[in-house]
């Protein structure tokens, strides 16, 4: 499993897939294999139902609708299916929760993981191709001059830092992601943000 590929044992919940169908369209896209365990192991899968249950996922619990394609294969006389979801041009892309409630998510490493604002609004302008553009205040320079000169900088640290309200604070970082020159990753607790091209490892990077 990572970026780009998850295992299925089987579908046996298409709200839980569609989080995964909607995290590879909003990132990099992906590759999902049903009737293969997280070790790797074919143990097969019911072709029809699973056919189903990930087609209920992509039309009722995505929005908009997540594009697919799956093959199917044979190994060892068990059935694997393969669902193709490429990097979508319509992002965002929601999934509806356990809870009835539609959320964004992004892929990162192995897992899915839930978009915060700053994610969801950068993914809007690269869907829809709007400019951005930026003046450069204090608080740009500020920001820019701490990553110039550490490693990264989380969401809390850049708060207490420049001394803004969060949303002044989340408009700086959607601008300058937007235009490429800060990216965001994920670490095992939180986002954080480098300078492009300090990002420790491209597949921790959101975009």
């Amino acid at each position: 499993e990572s970026n780009h590929q998850d295992f299925k044992y089987h579908v046996s919940d298409t709200k839980k897939i569609a989080k995964t169908l909607v995290a590879f369209a909003n990132t990099h896209g992906g590759k999902l294999l049903l009737g293969v365990k997280d070790n790797g192991r074919v143990v097969g899968v019911y072709s029809d139902e699973e056919r189903y249950m990930i087609d209920t996922a992509a039309t009722l619990f995505c929005n908009p609708t997540i594009a697919y394609t799956i093959k199917e294969w044979t190994y060892d006389g068990k059935t694997v299916l393969t669902v193709d979801i490429p990097y979508s041009q319509e992002r965002p892309h929601y999934a509806k929760n356990e809870d009835d409630k539609w959320r964004v998510y992004v892929r990162v490493r192995d897992t899915n993981k839930y978009a915060n604002r700053v994610i969801v609004e950068v993914l809007k302008r690269k869907g829809t191709g709007a400019s951005t553009f930026i003046h450069y205040t204090r608080k740009e320079n500020q920001l820019l001059a701490f990553l110039n000169d550490n490693d990264q900088i989380t969401f809390r640290q850049f708060l207490r830092m420049a001394k803004l309200k969060p949303r002044r604070a989340e408009n700086i970082l959607i601008n300058l992601i937007a235009v490429g020159v800060i990216d965001i990753n994920h670490d095992d607790r939180t986002f954080y943000y480098t300078l492009k091209a300090q990002a420790a490892n491209p597949l921790d990077s959101v975009f």
